[in-house]
């Protein structure tokens, strides 16, 4: 049995596509959305009676997953002094997946990692123009060896943004 995300809207509605015959249908499914972890239900079609499991997705935004090397730089927070360079906290990391708000990396160094703490990250997309993403973000989630990154900012005019989005779709 195959497994499919479906993304739930705004109004907490999900619509279920039969793998095999091709048949959609749309559920309000807020009863689920209390649950902790993952949302995992099984379908029937009424269709044809194909039983396919289905991941419901809570996520705004899709996430692409990858597997980019990048870097990562950790500036000290030193109340009033700005510093950039020599003590600076740097090192590799792996970007996972994407999506328009931000991203899940592995740090190659062992770190005690803060929700709230920031981080820069640079890497370059895997697109043909090997186009170069520079953003700040900040620690969302820690998941065993992997950190979810939430951009800081988010604008349509920006240049990295942009790319993110055309990258996103491609």
């Amino acid at each position: 049995m195959s497994e499919e995300r479906v993304f739930i809207t705004e109004d907490n509605m999900a619509t279920f596509l039969c793998p095999q015959c091709g048949v959609s249908r749309t559920v309000d499914v807020s009863n689920y959305l209390d649950y902790e972890g993952a949302i995992k239900v099984k379908c029937t079609c009424k269709k044809c009676s194909n039983r396919y499991a289905v991941t419901l997705e809570r996520r705004k935004y899709y996430r692409k997953e990858t597997n980019l090397p990048g870097v990562f730089i950790i500036e000290p927070s030193l109340p009033g002094v700005a510093y950039y360079g020599k003590n600076s906290e740097k090192g590799l990391i792996v970007v996972l997946d994407i999506s328009l708000t931000g991203v899940r990396v592995k740090f190659s160094v062992r770190r005690e990692f803060k929700v709230g703490e920031k981080v820069s990250v640079e890497f370059n997309l895997d697109d043909k123009n090997r186009t170069l993403i520079r953003k700040e973000a900040v620690v969302r989630r820690i998941i065993g060896e992997s950190v979810g990154l939430e951009f800081t900012s988010r604008n349509p005019d920006d240049k990295y943004d942009k790319s993110i989005g055309f990258y996103m779709f491609s």
